[in-house]
């Protein structure tokens, strides 16, 4: 571009921006603003309602306490049905001792899994102090 050009340009954005006025909020902007804060911490969107309640577990609770006790105190008798035509005895021999005696495990590998796991403890804990000071009422 040539001088004119822009001087021409200058000219016009000089014009341009002592036309335009500047933009500002209301006078009570900030005001609505905060109202529409408070409204939305008064609606209570962040708070704990756990899935399963207490009563609810109360009852689960209940029902397999009720089961444990069935299962220990229950009446013995004698299944004559298709299951006890099953033989289970082949179960017998297989022996869950003698499973994994050949095996080895590394020192490096026992390192390894020992800090990852003080590693997932410690972000654990940071993480829960985190999201607990970000929900804070």
């Amino acid at each position: 571009m040539n001088k004119q050009d822009d001087k021409h340009l200058d000219y016009l954005a000089e014009k341009i921006v002592k036309e335009a006025s500047l933009e500002s909020p209301s006078s009570n902007f900030t005001n609505a603003i905060m109202s529409q804060i408070k409204a939305l911490e008064a609606n209570g969107a962040t708070v704990y309602k756990p899935l399963i309640s207490k009563t609810g577990w109360f009852f689960i609770s209940i029902v397999l306490l009720g089961i444990l006790l069935y299962a220990i105190f229950g009446v013995k008798t004698e299944n004559s049905g298709w299951l006890s035509r099953v033989d289970l005895s082949m179960l017998s021999n297989f022996k869950v001792e003698n499973l994994l005696t050949g095996v080895t495990i590394p020192k490096t590998v026992t390192y390894a899994v020992a800090l990852f796991g003080i590693m997932l403890s410690i972000q654990v804990l940071f993480i829960k102090r985190y999201l607990n000071k970000q929900f804070e009422v």
